[in-house]
């Protein structure tokens, strides 16, 4: 929604959106971020390697501090002046978010094809805690 509270605002008191890069852009690929990490939990990552589930935590890790970053910097008073570093990262972060994404689509589907018919984990890949 709208508010002040050191937003930043374009000329006519708008939202900064610079290229598709906005506070309300990056936050609804927050959210689409947030349902794709919940995709995870369950039997998807308990299929997954161990290497493959510290390369996940540090995408998220990395994309939560990304995202942090945005809302910080696309609410400054200079976002503007910073147009194309913010462009950047911006494009960095919506790729994460769509990365994500399709690596749970694929594990999904590895997984179903792994004949999980039964109940969870029936994959061979499940190592054991």
């Amino acid at each position: 929604g709208a508010g002040a509270g050191g937003r930043a605002a374009a000329p006519g008191g708008a939202e900064v959106d610079i290229e598709g890069c906005s506070i309300s852009a990056v936050r609804g690929a927050g959210h689409e971020f947030d349902k794709t990490l919940k995709g995870f939990k369950g039997p998807i990552l308990k299929a997954m390697l161990p290497p493959e589930v510290e390369g996940l935590h540090r995408v998220v890790h990395s994309l939560e501090v990304l995202k942090s970053s945005l809302l910080r910097e696309l609410g400054a008073l200079d976002a503007l002046q910073r147009a194309d570093e913010l462009s950047a990262d911006c494009r960095r972060y919506f790729s994460g978010v769509a990365q994500l994404e399709a690596d749970l689509s694929r594990y999904g589907e590895m997984l179903r094809e792994d004949g999980e018919g039964g109940g969870p984990s029936t994959t061979g890949r499940r190592k054991a805690q």
